[in-house]
């Protein structure tokens, strides 16, 4: 029986540490996406705005909405 109290333990460990890992692997998503965004938006900014004083404006702009709206997903989730 003892053996067998040891394998739940150790079972019960190991189901632990996957769900840290599952969840570690959800942030670095989340982070990578919002990397992505960022350099999607610089981007579309060098694209669009040709004078460097219009460019951060409109990244500022553009950061301030994908923020809303990652909130707004996030929310969506729950």
């Amino acid at each position: 029986m003892a053996a067998y109290q040891q394998l739940r333990e150790e079972l019960a460990d190991a189901n632990t540490t996957v769900q840290q890992l599952q969840a570690d692997v959800r942030e670095r998503d989340r982070q990578l996406k919002e990397r992505q965004n960022q350099e999607n938006i610089v981007k579309l900014v060098q694209t669009i705005a040709g004078e460097p004083t219009h460019a951060n404006e409109l990244k500022q702009r553009l950061n301030e909405y994908i923020r809303e709206l990652d909130k707004c997903l996030a929310y969506l989730k729950e």
